[in-house]
C-alpha cells in the first residue's frame, strides 16, 4: 500500500484525503445499473479520480438511527434508457438513547446487523454511527442519538453495535462524534476546556472501548476544540491516542465542513479524510505541500470554482498567491488569441468588460440572496498592470513559497483511506 501511495503525485494524494464534496455527480438524474456512481441521498464519497487505477470511491450515509437515503427519485436505466420511479426502503430503528435502556448489548449487535443488511442492500459502505457523545447537557439537540451520560455503557453499546454493523463484508461503522462535542449552543466552533482527569474517564473512555472491543472502521472527529485546538487538527486526539494507545487501524474523517479545522493541518495530524471535501479543500492540502501557481482563463481572469451546487458560490484559485499591492511578487496571466487588456479609468478591461479578482462568500449569498453578486473587486491599477501591448495582464502580491505540510503526512494519510476503501470493495 505504501509503494503505491508512493507513485500517486501531490494532487492524486489530496484528492485521496478529500470527498468529492457537496452534491454529487448527476444528483438530479441519478443514473442506476452497473456503472452507478452515487447512491442518492447519501451524505458523500470519496474521489473517483483513482478509479483508473482499480481505487473505487467509497459511499457514506447518515446513520445511526438506520441509514439515511433519498427515499424516492427518478432515474434512467442503464439498459432501456427509459426513466422510471426508483424506492430505497430501510428501517427506522429505535433511538440510541432507548436503545442504550436496554443494557443488552446483544440487542445493540443485532440491531447493527440489521443496519448492515440495509447498507449491503443500498450499497452503502460507510454508515455514519454509532453517535456515542455523553449526555452532559440535557438542551443538547442531539442527545437522543447518544447513548448514554456514563462512558461505560456508552463505550459497551457503541462497541455492539460496531460489531453487527462490520458483521457483513464491504461495509462498516463510523463512531462519532470524537470528542466533546456535547451542548447545542455554538456546537460547530465551541471550545470545550476540560482537564485531562475527566477528558481520558468521561469524554474519551467510550471511544477507547469501543476501538479496542470492535475496531471500528473510521472515526469521526467533531467539530469543537478541545482546549484551543480543533480536534481534526489535534495530533494528540488523531495519532497518539486512537492509534498509539488504543490501536486504532481504520481512517478518521472531519464532520462535514470540519468545523474549526484546516485541512493541511488535519493531514499532519491524522485526520485521514477531509469531509465532504471538494476541489477547494484539496487545494488547500495541496498548497500546504508546495507551491501552486494561479490559474487564469483566456481573458486573464482568475479562474472561479463553484463551491457548491446549490449556491453562485465561487473560490478564485489563487492559490499560493496573494493579491497585495504592496507584495514583492508578480504573476502573469497571459491573454488568448484575439483578447486584448486596456487600462480605463483605473481598472483593467478585457475586450471591454471587467476582470474580478474575488467571489462572494456563502455568508453574504444567504444574507441576500437576491442582490447577491458573485464576484467582486475589479482588477485595478493598484495591484495589476498590463503586460505585452495588451497580450497579457501582471498582478502584484506574495507567492508563498514555504512548504508548511511534508508529503509523508499526506501519503500516510492517503494510505489509511487506502486500506478502509480497499477493505470496502472486499480486497
Amino acid at each position: 500500500m505504501e509503494e503505491f501511495a508512493a507513485q500517486l503525485d501531490a494532487a492524486q494524494l489530496a484528492d485521496l484525503c478529500c470527498g468529492t464534496g457537496w452534491g454529487v455527480q448527476d444528483e438530479n438524474n441519478p443514473v442506476i445499473g452497473a456503472s452507478s456512481e452515487s447512491v442518492p441521498g447519501a451524505a458523500g464519497e470519496t474521489t473517483h479520480a483513482l478509479e483508473s487505477y482499480g481505487v473505487s470511491s467509497i459511499v457514506l450515509a447518515d446513520g445511526p438511527g438506520g441509514v439515511r437515503i433519498t427515499q424516492q427519485f427518478e432515474a434512467t436505466d442503464l439498459e432501456s434508457g427509459e426513466k422510471r420511479q426508483v424506492y430505497h426502503y430501510c428501517t427506522a430503528w429505535p433511538v440510541g438513547t432507548l436503545l442504550a435502556q436496554s443494557f443488552d448489548p446483544e440487542i445493540l449487535e443485532q440491531v447493527g446487523c440489521g443496519m448492515a443488511a440495509d447498507m449491503q442492500a443500498m450499497r452503502i459502505d460507510l454508515l455514519l454511527g454509532p453517535g456515542m457523545n455523553i449526555q452532559r447537557d440535557p438542551m443538547c439537540g442531539r442527545n437522543f442519538e447518544y447513548f448514554s451520560e456514563d462512558p461505560l455503557i456508552s463505550g459497551k453499546m457503541a462497541s455492539a453495535m460496531v460489531r453487527g454493523l462490520q458483521s457483513l463484508p464491504g461495509g462498516g461503522g463510523c463512531i462519532k462524534h470524537y470528542a466533546a462535542n456535547n451542548q447545542e449552543t455554538n456546537r460547530n466552533a465551541v471550545d470545550s476546556v476540560i482537564g485531562q482527569r475527566a477528558l481520558r474517564e468521561i469524554y474519551l473512555e467510550p471511544y477507547k472501548i469501543a476501538i479496542q472491543e470492535s475496531q471500528p472502521l473510521s472515526i469521526m472527529s467533531s467539530y469543537n476544540l478541545i482546549n484551543g485546538v480543533p480536534t481534526a487538527d489535534s495530533y494528540d486526539l488523531c495519532t497518539d491516542l486512537a492509534r498509539g494507545e488504543w490501536g486504532f487501524e481504520g481512517l478518521i474523517m472531519t464532520d462535514w465542513n470540519g468545523g474549526s479545522s484546516t485541512p493541511w493541518k488535519s493531514m499532519h495530524a491524522g485526520n485521514d479524510l477531509i469531509m465532504p471535501g471538494g476541489k477547494g479543500r484539496a487545494m488547500n492540502i495541496l498548497q500546504a505541500v508546495k507551491t501552486v501557481m494561479p490559474e487564469f482563463d483566456e481573458r486573464g481572469q482568475v479562474i472561479m470554482v463553484q463551491e457548491v451546487p446549490f449556491a453562485p458560490v465561487f473560490a478564485a484559485r489563487w492559490n499560493s498567491f496573494t493579491v497585495d499591492p504592496e507584495g514583492p511578487d508578480t504573476v502573469m496571466a497571459p491573454l488568448g488569441e484575439g483578447h486584448t487588456a486596456e487600462m480605463k479609468d483605473g481598472e483593467i478591461l478585457v475586450d471591454g468588460e471587467k476582470v474580478y479578482m474575488q467571489a462572494n462568500d456563502m455568508k453574504t449569498f444567504f444574507n441576500d440572496p437576491a442582490s447577491f453578486v458573485p464576484k467582486i473587486c475589479p482588477a485595478n491599477e493598484e495591484v495589476a498592470f498590463i503586460l505585452d501591448d495588451g497580450r497579457a495582464i501582471g498582478y502584484k502580491g506574495h507567492l508563498d513559497k514555504k512548504p508548511r505540510l511534508c508529503l509523508g503526512d499526506v501519503q500516510r494519510c492517503a494510505v489509511h483511506n487506502l486500506r478502509i476503501i480497499l477493505k470496502c470493495m472486499g480486497l
